[in-house]
């Protein structure tokens, strides 16, 4: 059976890279450094709530139709008077309805088929 021969120990390091001995040593003072900076801006510029509620805008103009419409509906209807618009987007594989095609019917005195929407004619008596 054969060893692999160990070379021989020495109490000297290998040299390391300049720049990963540095990041070794200041590491501590690195980290420090970015929290102290983290805790002077949080300290000095203002909080973003504060900024977000003076500079608000509406996403839609006070005078156009359908915001005066969405107010009166709301007022109307004694549900909201906000300026706030919500859009839901639903989303799925399969469509959710399906097309509409030509419907027929089918009765006990007759068979008639219905005209479709496009080709409906009014007749009045």
């Amino acid at each position: 059976m054969t060893h692999a021969i160990a070379p021989a120990e020495t109490d000297e390091h290998p040299k390391r890279p300049f720049f990963a001995h540095m990041l070794r040593i200041l590491a501590v003072p690195i980290v420090l450094f970015w929290v102290g900076v983290a805790v002077v801006v949080n300290v000095i510029a203002p909080q973003l709530e504060v900024v977000g509620e003076l500079h608000s805008a509406p996403m839609a103009p006070e005078d156009a139709p359908s915001m005066k419409a969405m107010k009166l509906m709301g007022g109307n209807f004694k549900e909201f008077d906000s300026n706030s618009t919500i859009m839901i987007v639903i989303e799925g594989q399969k469509p959710s309805a399906p097309t509409r095609t030509r419907t027929t019917t089918r009765s006990s005195a007759s068979c008639s088929r219905i005209p479709s929407t496009s080709s409906t004619s009014r007749t009045s008596g």
